[in-house]
């Protein structure tokens, strides 16, 4: 197996799995027929209770099969296989995804250019509207909140034919060097869903490595598969108190001073403005802001961690990765991003 490490660009695929049987004919249909064929398929089923697994196990022995009693989350679904994995390259696709015949081959292209590239996000497009991209390039902002470059935006659009730096990728496909998965982990396993790419992608860039859109050829994604089953407050609790861990590890002491009390004030903002629109997504903030409080001295185990493997200051590389939007797009963050993307 090191020989795959040494010699060939093999990439193992997970897909962490819940309850997706809808997308698996598409997105495992696709993998087949890739002009690249040097990989194996690892399929992480999170005790779902719609016959995946007998599916996969009917239509596609050739995939492994990897089954949980439980619901563990995306992090973990991926940590599992890749701790132990010897392959070169990690592609981490989720199942509500389709891909086009040369994705893989390009993915594995690009990622070979440089040495310092830790992770890459091919062109995702929106599989029920494909002129449309689902996701570009993401930017930190002075507000903490992030700025989704490009998402929802037509695919003539010229400013994203190209490849560019960006602060995070999106999870739903993204092709990762298996040297830094070694070096500084994958994901967080506290981070049950939301924000564990983000979170990465970070890590990567204090440590000295680069994160890029590459503009491949495209990946269509349905978006928000496994997501719909769940309550909108969930998922704002998960991606609050993700998204205040993350800057609590990754982020200097320094930086921290102006980047602590912004969350907090956008915080406060957003609790206000839900009162008055959904109650449980302002209680789900306050419960994020808890549990970092509860939990916060595991966050500086992990923080002390983290920062011995820093070779770059914050400034070097968040300076390279910050946009400042209009105010309308943290409305439209909100209400409906898919508007601001199609008016821009």
């Amino acid at each position: 197996m090191d020989t795959h490490i040494n010699n060939s660009p093999a990439v193992s695929i997970i897909i962490v799995n819940w309850n997706g049987i809808k997308w698996l004919e598409k997105c495992l249909t696709s993998l087949r027929a890739q002009s690249f064929q040097d990989f194996e398929i690892i399929f992480v089923d999170n005790a779902s209770t719609d016959e995946s697994v007998v599916y996969v196990r009917k239509h596609f022995p050739e995939v492994h099969i990897i089954e949980s009693s439980v619901n563990l989350g995306f992090a973990w679904g991926n940590n599992l296989w890749c701790e132990h994995s010897k392959w070169k390259y990690i592609y981490l696709l989720n199942s509500d995804t389709d891909s086009s015949k040369n994705s893989l081959q390009e993915l594995i292209d690009f990622i070979g250019k440089d040495p310092d590239i830790a992770i890459i996000q091919p062109q995702l497009l929106l599989m029920n509207d494909p002129e449309y991209y689902d996701a570009v390039a993401t930017y930190w902002t002075y507000t903490t909140m992030l700025f989704y470059d490009g998402a929802y935006t037509h695919v003539w659009d010229l400013k994203y034919h190209k490849p560019c730096e960006t602060y995070s990728i999106k999870g739903a496909a993204c092709m990762i060097r298996k040297t830094v998965i070694d070096k500084i982990g994958l994901f967080d396993d506290t981070y049950w869903c939301y924000f564990e790419e983000t979170d990465f992608c970070h890590r990567c860039w204090l440590s000295g490595y680069k994160v890029l859109y590459a503009n491949t050829s495209p990946v269509y994604h349905a978006g928000w598969g496994a997501s719909l089953k769940f309550e909108n407050s969930f998922i704002q609790f998960h991606n609050f108190k993700n998204k205040l861990r993350t800057y609590f590890k990754n982020f200097s002491w320094l930086t921290l001073l102006y980047v602590i009390p912004m969350h907090f004030i956008v915080c406060t903002i957003l609790i206000i403005y839900y009162s008055f629109k959904s109650h449980k997504k302002g209680v789900a903030i306050i419960k994020s802001l808890l549990w970092n409080i509860q939990n916060l001295s595991d966050t500086l185990e992990q923080r002390k961690k983290i920062q011995k493997n820093r070779k770059v200051s914050d400034y070097k590389y968040i300076s390279r990765l910050m946009r400042n939007p209009p105010i309308k797009y943290y409305y439209y963050l909100l209400t409906d991003l898919k508007k601001y993307g199609k008016i821009r």
